[in-house]
């Protein structure tokens, strides 16, 4: 009984692993556990420290990524040169584009790098207004309005509940300081 249940889960991992439903790393890591009786314990450890190098890894990409967006960031905000600041930001946005279709497959966590793009896309809008419609703020209300639906949209899409509740709160935010 406890062998077929064993089995069962066996099965259950590699379905998941076929259909990548989990990483490929997470169904190795849960197949070395179910299998553990037939393997020695030494293959076992190799692995943990595999994943954990893996791991390591992918938290240091994911700490150069947000340094490298912040400092982009205020150096849109601080600069006061036109074209700089918009193309670099335009270009980090197409570095992060690039990394989260490579890095998705790989270790590193998307969230983060959607976060990422969702913020230097605002900060590439507010500049833009600063530059050119800094008298009209109802520019300024449209343009949030419709980051704020851009988040709901791709927080369905993705299925990442954080940017549909920060687009239904900037909506409502929004609305409010229009109407108030």
């Amino acid at each position: 009984m406890k062998d077929q249940r064993k089995s069962i889960i066996v099965n259950e991992i590699h379905f998941w692993k076929k259909n990548q439903m989990l990483p490929e790393h997470y169904c190795d890591f849960l197949l070395a556990l179910y299998e553990q009786e037939e393997q020695s314990h030494k293959p076992q450890k190799t692995k943990k420290s595999i994943l954990s190098k893996e791991s390591s890894i992918a938290v240091l990409w994911q700490m150069v990524l947000v340094i490298t967006t912040i400092v982009v960031l205020l150096f849109v905000f601080y600069s006061t040169n036109l074209w700089v600041p918009i193309i670099l930001s335009l270009l980090m946005l197409f570095i992060l584009i690039g990394a989260t279709y490579y890095f998705t497959k790989k270790t590193i966590k998307a969230p983060v790098l959607y976060v990422l793009l969702a913020l230097i896309l605002l900060g590439l809008s507010m500049k833009i207004w600063l530059l050119y419609f800094n008298d009209q703020p109802i520019v300024l209300i449209v343009v949030m309005f419709i980051h704020c639906v851009l988040w709901i949209i791709a927080g369905r899409v993705l299925k990442q509940v954080y940017f549909v509740i920060s687009g239904i709160a900037g909506v409502l935010i929004t609305l409010y300081y229009l109407f108030f």
